[in-house]
């Protein structure tokens, strides 16, 4: 469940909620935090690459290096937890007031 919960941090990335240093110190956080072991990736990790982006800037080319290992290792739980997730957010989405033009 833990590897799924930074698959919906990812997510929450890509549609443009989260920037990549906020998912990655988000992901970071939740790895560190107590009873949630079971995270395939320790906090240090993410903190590692947040120091790097960091470093850098917050340069496009070192986000655009750091997505594809997450993608790596979080590939599966991405999509496990995807159909779901779009339902939620199609959910939400129908459940908000229109706003009128």
């Amino acid at each position: 469940m833990a590897d799924q919960y930074i698959a919906c941090l990812f997510l929450r990335h890509e549609r443009g909620e989260l920037t990549w240093a906020t998912f990655l110190r988000l992901a970071g956080e939740f790895a560190d935090s107590d009873g949630y072991d079971g995270c395939s990736w320790e906090c240090e990790r993410f903190y590692g690459m947040l120091n790097r982006l960091e470093d850098a800037e917050y340069a496009s080319t070192v986000e655009g290096l750091q997505k594809p290992v997450v993608l790596k290792q979080f590939g599966t739980e991405i999509a496990i937890v995807r159909p779901e997730y779009e339902q939620l957010c199609a959910c939400r989405r129908s459940r908000l007031p229109s706003v009128p033009s």
